[in-house]
């Protein structure tokens, strides 16, 4: 990131000060920038300010431009004054009738004339000044006074960098007067004779390679000291080092190619050339490197140096695409020569698809040559033993264990070939395969980071590969986590039962004699179940007037009966999955007419419209399990590793024996996955330091069929709570909670408690406190006050869930409940964004202000 520190101007130069925080030294170095003005004898006038123009014109042609433009404006101001006076004549008192107040919407219209009488005015300065003085001769000015005020300078260039002690305002400045004033200094800067500019190419040029990639890479502030430490001593060697005969010899070796530019390096050309003719080969960049470096010891402190040239560290060639064939020979020779190797450049944490010398240049440019030659001879002899190929195969990647350019693509457990993951899961691997899939389950959990969807299919990976393990001998099992208390927990009973008696009141409202579906079927056989009645047969009994008499006292009866019985037989079916340890059937859910979300605590997101039991995916399943929050434990230990890993209690039920898992559950445990690695906890910061894509790359996984969002991240950071957003947050299509969760336990072995975002619990004050989603203002007041607000301020917008939320003051448990239909969905589609209009709103707020006006009067009775 570039930050401008300051600028300042001496003489005709104009100098500014940048801090780069991504530059070699970071806050440690300056970058001077300088930009000379421009000589006033080469500007075209239309350059020049016009204001200034006017001051430097020469007379008489600055009398006769005054004047002239002295008139433009008077003719101007004439015209407005009079559609001025026409507008207040009307109300201008004479000797027989009284003057006028002017109205409101004269005085408007006499103020909005005498604005645009000031910007006529102005477009006539800049007109006049455009069309009358540009059309003058240079004569007609005074050139020194443009010269002296005139601001305009050339594009800014780079002129030095400053390091350490160097990098202060005040002995920069000191270098700007000297470059300003100087002219012989200034042209020993600009040709790059003077000591620091041979010191500061030195020091760019083999900072990394004195530095080192430990060194680079280290928290300890070590890099900035050894950096400083190397600066002073090039300050006091650069001249000797430069006067070495090894340097002149090896600069002329390495000089430029002047006459071919963009030509191959000339001593790795015939090699490249020869490449090149390979079928599917295209090289984006090569070098052939330095010739040499040369030490310079003083006393006990000494370095070895790259010289000053154009040519990098280590000879390389970097390629764009290879042809399968031509990949696969490279790597199958490449141990026939060693200063060849397939690793990134040391300090270049780019993956390039590269050849690069180990550190030999010179031998690396005949070997280099001796491969292409190897090359081109074994597709000679593969096309006369098996004639043309056909259609060239091409790569643009080294393809091998560690980073594959492409994974088979299979739909087997895990994403991976089932040969893959035998071979993952034994030997010398396996410990490699621990580690990354420890940092993959970080990845997993990462809700804030990746799409729900991809994180499950992350989680199938953890599954197969621990599967394998097991199956192998690899890991053991360390117990069974029990999660069967929270089964009960996760239920809304009682609501689910007060809801489910409206739902089923509110059907047979509709029901008709001749036809029912299977929704009315499932409430007429609850009504009898619960009242003993068939309610067919008393529907002409409803017509009557005692019952329209005593109807509100029959439809409480009614209710608090429903709900009892719907309440009494769900607590069974709890009862009855607890002993089992088997799911809630659907089925007799729906017979109860409950519906999943006032069961359960599900969250509504735009991508899952939930209206039937039928519509639940896994996550929500889980939560009819006695099991679904049970978890077996796995670990793996030796002298200096140590893992332990969670799967889901269903999930390790397929693979495990049935007998181990009766005596894992009458044995709980309390336990927590973790990573030793050496005797220290793999952290959740080191994990992120593994990217996801390169895991699974490493795993050769087909992430196509693992994870259909191909591990795109969430462009949007959600809050934990709803009054924290302005946006509408029903876009969301990732509010599903993990189907695996909870992972962590702590320490006494219970579950932690979720903080999910989608659990919108904030306070009636802080409800109060958040302003408008749309222009933030404060409305003190739910409900009406907020309507009204709506309607002045956004009334051609319709609202969203959110903006809904905030009219009405409500959390979306409170308003689930109220069950109010959406005006429309987005698009017109079924899991579209739900839209409600401010008119809906205002309705719903009148209805809720009657019913509390109610509430207040029956209580204040009581």
């Amino acid at each position: 990131m570039y930050i401008e520190m300051y600028t300042f101007k001496v003489g005709n130069f104009k100098f500014t000060v940048e801090l780069d925080t991504g530059a070699e030294v970071g806050e440690h170095q300056l970058i001077l920038w300088y930009s000379e003005k421009k000589d006033i004898t080469t500007i075209p006038l239309k350059e020049i300010e016009s204001t200034l123009l006017l001051k430097a014109l020469k007379e008489p042609y600055y009398s006769q431009f005054t004047y002239t433009l002295k008139e433009m404006k008077s003719n101007q101001a004439l015209v407005v004054e009079r559609d001025i006076y026409e507008l207040q004549r009307p109300f201008l008192g004479s000797s027989e009738q009284k003057a006028c107040k002017l109205p409101a919407d004269v005085k408007r219209q006499i103020k909005q004339l005498r604005q645009h009488l000031q910007s006529t005015i102005k477009q006539i300065e800049r007109h006049a000044l455009r069309d009358e003085l540009l059309t003058l001769e240079r004569d007609g000015f005074v050139l020194e006074r443009i010269a002296q005020e005139c601001k305009i300078y050339h594009e800014a260039r780079f002129l030095r960098d400053f390091f350490f002690e160097e990098a202060t305002e005040k002995h920069i400045q000191n270098f700007c007067q000297q470059f300003a004033h100087d002219p012989t200094y200034r042209q020993q800067v600009l040709h790059g004779e003077t000591h620091w500019y041979k010191r500061n190419a030195l020091f760019l040029r083999n900072l990394n390679t004195v530095l080192g990639e430990y060194t680079l890479l280290a928290d300890d502030g070590s890099a900035m000291r050894k950096a400083r430490e190397f600066f002073r001593w090039l300050d006091r060697h650069t001249e000797e080092i430069l006067a070495l005969p090894a340097y002149q010899r090896l600069v002329a070796l390495d000089g430029n190619d002047p006459e071919q530019p963009c030509r191959p390096d000339a001593q790795i050309g015939p090699a490249i050339d020869l490449l090149l003719q390979l079928p599917g080969t295209s090289i984006n960049h090569s070098c052939q490197g330095v010739s040499g470096k040369v030490a310079f010891q003083e006393q006990e402190q000494g370095y070895t140096l790259l010289t000053i040239t154009h040519h990098a560290e280590y000879a390389n060639v970097t390629f764009k695409t290879l042809s399968l064939f031509t990949h696969d020979i490279i790597l199958a020779r490449l141990k026939e020569y060693p200063s060849i190797t397939i690793e990134r450049i040391p300090c270049n944490f780019a993956q390039d698809f590269v050849l690069r010398s180990t550190g030999d240049n010179l031998r690396f440019r005949e070997e280099l040559l001796a491969l292409a030659r190897n090359i081109q001879a074994s597709i000679r002899e593969s096309e006369g033993r098996i004639g043309p190929a056909g259609p060239v195969k091409t790569v643009s990647r080294w393809i091998h264990t560690a980073h594959p350019e492409s994974c088979p693509e299979t739909a087997e457990p895990g994403g991976m070939l089932a040969i893959r993951r035998q071979w993952l899961c034994q030997g010398q691997q396996l410990e490699h395969t621990l580690q990354l899939l420890y940092h993959l389950n970080h990845w997993a959990k990462a809700s804030d980071q990746l799409f729900y969807i991809d994180r499950q299919g992350l989680y199938s990976i953890k599954s197969a590969l621990l599967q394998e393990c097991y199956r192998q001998g690899s890991i053991q099992i360390s117990g069974y986590i029990e999660g069967v208390h929270l089964f009960v927990q996760s239920m809304t009973c009682q609501i689910a039962a007060d809801l489910a008696s409206e739902t089923v009141l509110c059907r047979l409202s509709e029901i008709e004699q001749e036809t029912q579906d299977e929704e009315e079927l499932w409430a007429l056989a609850l009504y009898q179940q619960a009242t003993g009645n068939d309610y067919l047969a008393q529907i002409q009994n409803r017509e009557s007037e005692d019952y329209e008499e005593n109807k509100e006292a029959i439809k409480e009866g009614e209710t608090a009966q429903l709900e009892s019985y719907i309440y009494s037989t769900l607590v069974k079916l709890l009862e009855l999955a607890e002993q089992t340890r088997q799911p809630i059937s659907i089925g007799a859910l729906s017979e109860l007419c409950i519906y999943p979300t006032d069961l359960l605590n599900i969250h509504y997101s735009r991508s899952r419209y939930i209206n039937t039991w039928h519509d639940l995916d896994e996550s929500d399943l889980r939560k009819l399990d006695p099991e679904g929050w049970s978890l077996i434990s796995f670990h793996y230990t030796n002298e200096l590793t140590q893992y332990t890993f969670h799967l889901p209690y269903r999930i390790a039920e397929s693979f495990l024996d049935t007998a181990e898992l009766e005596r894992l559950r009458k044995e709980p445990v309390k336990s927590r996955e973790e990573g030793l690695l050496y005797g220290r906890v793999i952290s959740e910061q080191e994990s992120e330091q593994f990217p996801i894509a390169s895991i699974l790359d490493a795993l050769q996984v087909n992430i196509t069929h693992i994870c259909p969002k191909a591990l795109e991240r969430k462009t949007e950071q959600y809050s934990n709570s709803w009054h924290g957003c302005t946006e509408d947050l029903d876009d969301d299509d990732d509010n599903e909670e993990d189907d695996w969760s909870p992972e962590d336990y702590q320490d006494d072995g219970l579950p932690k408690k979720s903080h999910s975002r989608n659990k919108h619990t904030c306070s009636q004050a802080e409800r109060l406190e958040k302003g408008c989603p749309r222009c933030q203002q404060k409305i003190a007041e739910f409900g009406l006050a907020r309507v009204e607000h709506w309607q002045q301020m956004h009334k051609d917008e319709d609202l969203t869930y959110r903006k809904v939320l905030w009219i009405l003051g409500m959390n979306e448990h409170e308003f689930k409940q109220l069950h109010i239909t959406p005006d429309y969905r987005q698009d017109d589609k079924p899991d579209g964004t739900r839209y409600w209009k401010i008119c809906t709103l205002a309705k719903v707020v009148e209805l809720l202000g009657d019913k509390n006006k109610n509430e207040q009067v029956e209580h204040n009775a009581v």
